[in-house]
């Protein structure tokens, strides 16, 4: 069975759940909720960011992903990007405050629905990946962890994140060509593209890890998991390129389950 699809617009009278956007401060965003969202209780939520160029209907229309997200009893929010992109490049302002973007989503959706407010997820793809690690590296604090595919920090990487840490899951792609793991990929004079290794430099530092770590295999993932940190702090690869494996909705929620006990 095809998800409930939970779209609002808030002001006129459509309303969750008539096929309307559900309007916040700053912009937009669509909801997937569980097919049996009325008896589950609590739902835990993953906030979704689309790559660039992509889009919140984008993922409403992959039912591969709705139902696994379903299944799995997770309501999903999927923000809209501006111009098909996300405001965290460095040094460039285009006008909105991400950080402050999606915390409104997710007290929008707490108004809404009944929301286990200790297990949000910031997660997102590609250019979507760098919008969530940038709001987990600023506003960490209605976020229970973050689970990027395929994308890091934009260069120059922020000194310091703000808050206490939150459990990280990064997946990327070996041979990932679109934003290679090593980073440097450049647009313009503006745009280029961090590392991994650079990127989880910070968050280990941020989290307290040691140096020590673990290799943990989860599926086609070979995962680093560091140590001695204050939260979970998980780096995985698969052979392929840039995106997403199949099966990957599965292994984040039994991975986000786990760490949110």
């Amino acid at each position: 069975m095809i998800p409930l699809l939970a779209w609002a617009l808030t002001g006129c009278s459509v309303n969750c759940g008539d096929g309307g956007w559900c309007h916040v401060d700053g912009g937009k965003y669509m909801a997937v909720l569980p097919d049996d969202a009325d008896a589950l209780g609590r739902m835990p939520v993953v906030v979704m960011a689309h790559g660039y160029g992509g889009s919140a209907q984008g993922y409403v229309d992959n039912e591969q992903v709705t139902e696994s997200f379903s299944e799995a009893g997770v309501l999903l929010l999927l923000p809209e990007g501006r111009l098909g992109g996300w405001n965290v490049v460095p040094n460039i302002d285009q006008g909105r405050d991400e950080a402050t973007f999606m915390t409104n989503i997710v007290d929008d959706a707490a108004a809404r629905w009944r929301l286990d407010e200790g297990r949000v997820t910031i997660a997102g793809s590609s250019a979507g990946a760098a919008l969530a690690w940038t709001v987990a590296c600023e506003a960490p604090g209605r976020f229970s962890s973050v689970a990027p595919i395929s994308g890091v920090f934009w260069r120059p990487l922020p000194d310091t994140c703000s808050g206490a840490p939150i459990h990280l899951r990064h997946v990327h792609g070996e041979d990932d060509n679109t934003w290679p793991a090593t980073g440097g990929r450049s647009f313009g004079r503006n745009y280029t593209q961090g590392g991994v290794s650079e990127s989880f430099d910070l968050w280990r530092a941020h989290a307290g890890c040691t140096d020590d770590e673990e290799v943990v295999t989860d599926g086609p993932l070979t995962c680093r998991r560091w140590l001695g940190c204050d939260v979970e702090v998980w780096s995985c690869r698969h052979d392929a390129g840039h995106g997403r494996r199949t099966g990957w909705v599965g292994r984040m929620t039994a991975w986000k389950a786990m760490v949110e006990e």
